[in-house]
């Protein structure tokens, strides 16, 4: 697992920087930089309060770090479409509808199948997708 391309794709995507990513999750500044550089190996306990402060599953962000030796039988270009175009839509679930926190085993947003989806916000998640394309594809 490549945790740190994990959470550089998924902290572009969603527009914020690395320190406001360390505020929400609450770890130290510098700390997450040297997660992100590869220099540090985070604990599941931090790389869940990472998950829960971009607002993604737990699952997800390791589906971002996924690398060929850990899905052997899916194409890389295959993975890294489908991380791209589901961190893209789970960021841009409006923030004005009611979500559940994320975590390990349970999708983001409304379960509820009787109730109508979540809109979906034109202004959120735009990020730089430049940036998360170019992570996904090294």
């Amino acid at each position: 697992m490549n945790y740190p391309k994990a959470i550089r794709v998924a902290r572009s995507l969603a527009d914020i920087s690395q320190g406001e990513l360390a505020d929400r999750a609450e770890i130290d500044r510098s700390y997450l930089s040297l997660i992100e550089s590869g220099k540090r190996q985070p604990s599941v306990e931090t790389i869940e309060k990472i998950a829960r402060a971009l607002k993604i599953p737990f699952h997800l962000l390791s589906l971002l770090g996924s690398e060929e030796a850990d899905v052997q039988k899916v194409s890389h270009e295959h993975i890294a479409s489908l991380s791209l175009a589901l961190t893209k839509l789970l960021l841009e679930v409006s923030n004005d509808e009611p979500t559940e926190e994320p975590s390990a085993g349970r999708p983001l947003g409304n379960t509820d199948h009787k109730s109508p989806r979540p809109r979906i916000s034109s202004r959120r998640g735009q990020g730089n997708t430049s940036l998360a394309r170019k992570e996904l594809a090294s």
